[in-house]
């Protein structure tokens, strides 16, 4: 328990993830998925002056049923605007240039699910835009950071697997700390 502490504030804490030093350029519509709780859009916000950042929360108390989560919105609402959605009906118009998941994605516990959201993702996304995804992977690492609880996260597989079929290629991976990973997507086909 120590050790998945002491991971935890290094990560959170230190690390640095949320200077957001990995988006290195952010500009036009730009949507940020949360799963119940936005840890970032301010600072989106304050940073990328000129986008057009819409957010996106798909927190379902009766699936998602972690009591971080809840602690977590009972000490920071969701911020005005914020809409609620479901992870398979994503119900925003097309034309973003980029989208980010920032811890959220392994949420969406079902696989069907989990394919459906990104086929949505890729309805939405420009021919050019980019996905950013955020996340710990189901390995070595973190099973000896979480134990057990590293069942929670994903392997890097599934998570190449889901990106294929929803029609995305990974086009950039990035290890923020050895702990998470930064995936960058484009449409298959599309160019630079």
């Amino acid at each position: 328990m120590f050790i998945s502490l002491l991971v935890s504030w290094y990560v959170y804490d230190l690390s640095g993830i949320y200077e957001l030093n990995w988006l290195k350029e952010m500009d036009g519509k730009v949507l940020n998925i949360n799963a119940g709780f936005d840890e970032i859009s301010v600072t989106i916000r304050n940073r990328f002056e000129k986008i057009n950042l819409k957010v996106l929360d798909f927190y379902d108390d009766k699936l998602m049923t972690e009591s971080s989560i809840k602690r977590a919105r009972k000490a920071y609402p969701l911020e005005a605007g914020t809409e609620l959605i479901k992870p398979t009906n994503l119900c925003v118009s097309i034309g973003y240039d980029k989208v980010i998941l920032f811890f959220s994605a392994h949420e969406i516990r079902k696989k069907i699910d989990r394919d459906k959201f990104f086929e949505e993702l890729n309805r939405i996304t420009n021919t050019n835009g980019e996905i950013y995804i955020i996340e710990h992977l189901r390995d070595w690492k973190n099973f000896l950071a979480y134990t057990v609880g590293y069942f929670h996260f994903y392997s890097k597989k599934t998570w190449l697997s889901t990106f294929k079929y929803g029609g995305f290629e990974l086009i950039e991976e990035d290890k923020i700390t050895p702990f998470v990973t930064l995936f960058k997507l484009k449409k298959n086909g599309s160019t630079s």
